[in-house]
């Protein structure tokens, strides 16, 4: 018996603009997306206002795209929890599953 299977892919269309997006990028911003260091000190320490739209989240005001991660503390070792939790804000998440 003799099976073929054809597949064929094909480039996605280009966009002008990220449709994902739903807030104008501040151009000299670090981060696109609001991580923990952009709250004020007032909210770190009283908490924040967190909203949920049809487009996403709106934290203190602000609409955030929360992209998250998970970290398996049981398969690392606490000295490298820092340097985990560093290099997943280093590549732009937001927000971290702990699995306990």
């Amino acid at each position: 018996m003799l099976s073929a299977t054809f597949i064929a892919f094909r480039n996605p269309s280009l966009r002008d603009s990220n449709p994902l997006l739903i807030y104008e990028p501040v151009e000299d911003c670090q981060y696109q997306y609001l991580t923990y260091d952009a709250l004020s000190p007032e909210s770190k320490r009283n908490g924040y206002d967190v909203k949920y739209t049809k487009r996403g989240f709106v934290i203190d005001g602000k609409a955030s795209i929360l992209l998250g991660g998970s970290i398996h503390y049981a398969r690392s070792t606490p000295d490298t929890w820092d340097s985990l939790l560093a290099k997943a804000k280093e590549d732009g998440l937001n927000l971290v599953q702990l699995c306990a």
